[in-house]
């Protein structure tokens, strides 16, 4: 306490010469001390390292950002690729829909059978001829016709589906038709799909096994009755409309493509089962055909 006493600062009082109005004035006052570098240095150091920390933390986020961002968009553009898919197979089904129905509502006696003409049945899906199997076509007759291009399906129609056994009567028909002249150029025409084991290279084995370089694998979304694939297939023959044949088992797809170019079109019988893509339009397809019967159409 002594000691406290002693370091008091003495204050000058009116006697010795102030002025009462004066305020006291505290002498030996400790000056303020300098700032310290060391710590100065520390803090700014301090502060870049935050300021680098945060930046690594921003970009990181943007990056995260930008990849959240590329996959919502792949997402998206999937998404829409998907429902665009799907709305065309709905328009296809509407189609087919549209056909179908006066003929049920023939079946049912709502409407007599001479409102069926010139409805799409007769237009599309009618053949202009059905036969047991290829080597029930007689191309003599279409060659008098000038019909010497032919087109053939591949799937139960010259063999089962996914197989490569062609028979032996069939190779060996088309062989003597194309001898004899009655053929001029043949090609294969078939639509290949995810759900197709062999893919183009089963089809080019066909096409060697009945000696003929040319076939038209059609893929999504150019498949038959599309007329991409029929119109590939004439091109590479030398054909037209009017020169050409199509031969196949599937009215949706063969028989339909083939009618929308003008094509002269066979319907075979099918060789074998249908896949379940197909086995839907298989059923509405012996609908159609039990009218075709009751009509005559053979």
């Amino acid at each position: 306490m002594k000691e406290f006493m002693e370091k008091q600062v003495p204050i000058s009082n009116q006697a010795e010469g102030g002025s009462g109005s004066e305020a006291p004035v505290i002498t030996n006052a400790p000056t303020p001390t300098t700032e310290n570098p060391v710590a100065n240095f520390v803090d700014l150091q301090l502060i870049e390292e935050l300021t680098e920390t945060n930046e690594e933390l921003v970009e990181e986020q943007i990056d995260v950002g930008a990849d959240q961002l590329t996959k919502e968009q792949s997402v998206s553009e999937q998404r829409i690729k998907d429902t665009s898919h799907q709305l065309t197979t709905v328009r296809e089904h509407i189609s087919e829909i549209a056909v179908i129905l006066p003929i049920c509502r023939a079946k049912a006696g709502e409407w007599d059978n001479s409102k069926l003409e010139g409805n799409a049945i007769k237009l599309e899906l009618q053949p202009n001829a059905w036969v047991e199997n290829i080597c029930a076509v007689d191309f003599e007759r279409l060659a008098e016709m000038g019909r010497r291009h032919v087109l053939l399906d591949v799937d139960n129609t010259l063999c089962l589906r996914n197989d490569t056994a062609v028979a032996a009567s069939a190779v060996d028909y088309l062989k003597a038709m194309r001898e004899q002249g009655a053929i001029e150029q043949l090609t294969l025409i078939s639509n290949i799909g995810v759900w197709t084991r062999g893919g183009v290279a089963r089809i080019r084995q066909i096409a060697e096994m009945l000696d003929t370089p040319h076939y038209v694998c059609a893929c999504w979304p150019n498949i038959k009755p599309k007329p991409k694939p029929f119109q590939q297939a004439m091109s590479l023959i030398g054909g037209t409309p009017e020169s050409t044949v199509i031969v196949g088992d599937q009215i949706f797809s063969d028989i339909r493509g083939g009618n929308r170019l003008g094509l002269y079109t066979i319907l075979v019988d099918p060789l074998g089962p249908d896949h379940p893509i197909t086995f839907w339009k298989r059923r509405r397809q012996e609908r159609i055909l039990k009218h075709l019967e009751r009509r005559g159409v053979t």
